[in-house]
């Protein structure tokens, strides 16, 4: 008879958000649930391919594999509410939002390859502020400040 299969355990995690990974990949990271269901597992899991897992602070009960808990089947994954800690989620909350807010910037940073036409033309403005020194510096603003803000 061929050996039967471990069965699969199942753990809680709590989703803490999204973070930007070094490479600007999209990290989704959760912590274990500790068996008193109060304490989390110091070290975070990370993942890079997820489907929606709600908000910051949502329960998930999944289950794992019996040869390494930290690969998890995603098909399992099942809601089981909030994390109790307000001030927590607030905060894990705040942070994805962050990360999310500056992965979207990365990519359309990445996207938009057009010149900024502005700049090209401030470009011997901004040589000149390089080369003057001390109040010549603030002189060159202030004409560029003048020039700017005058009425035609």
């Amino acid at each position: 008879m061929a050996d039967e299969p471990k069965p699969r355990a199942r753990i809680k995690l709590v989703y803490v958000g999204i973070r930007q990974s070094e490479k600007n990949d999209v990290l989704y990271v959760f912590h274990k649930i500790m068996e008193d269901g109060i304490t989390l597992e110091k070290e975070s899991r990370k993942y890079g391919k997820l489907k929606s897992v709600g908000r910051a602070g949502s329960m998930w009960l999944v289950e794992v594999s019996p040869d390494q808990e930290s690969t998890i089947y995603t098909n399992t994954m099942k809601y089981e509410g909030m994390w109790g800690s307000t001030h927590k989620v607030v905060e894990w909350q705040a942070l994805s939002d962050a990360a999310a807010t500056a992965i979207a910037y990365e990519k359309r940073k990445a996207k938009d390859t057009s010149v900024n036409e502005v700049f090209e033309c401030l470009e011997p403005v901004r040589k000149a502020y390089a080369k003057a020194v001390g109040r010549e510096r603030q002189i060159l603003l202030a004409q560029v400040v003048e020039y700017v803000t005058r009425r035609s």
